[in-house]
């Protein structure tokens, strides 16, 4: 079974972050791990990412977008718009997506 965030966390702070023995940790799990000057930990996944974008087509230096939107927004199917072309995974890339913010990317919620 995959390994989760908080075992991944206690794994890679147990070692010392510029061993060469944790150098391929962070590459096997796809979790990139940095220990700031402050002493926090920052944790990144360019890896899915990069999957993400271009399973969406999207891009690479998209706009993104300061303000999220209306959690309280009903969204509601556009009765116009053209029918789903499926150019990618849809459920695929929600899973992505959802995997993303679960595990380091909390403020894309």
């Amino acid at each position: 079974s995959p390994m989760s965030t908080n075992a991944y966390f206690s794994v890679a702070t147990s070692f010392s972050l510029s061993t060469p023995t944790t150098a391929s940790l962070p590459l096997f799990l796809g979790v990139n791990v940095e220990r700031m000057a402050n002493g926090d930990i920052k944790l990144t996944q360019p890896h899915l990412i990069k999957q993400i974008v271009d399973e969406l087509k999207l891009p690479l230096r998209s706009a993104g977008r300061s303000t999220p939107a209306n959690s309280t927004k009903i969204l509601q199917r556009e009765e116009h718009a053209p029918p789903f072309d499926q150019r990618f995974n849809y459920r695929r890339a929600v899973g992505q997506l959802n995997f993303l913010e679960k595990s380091t990317r909390p403020d894309i919620a």
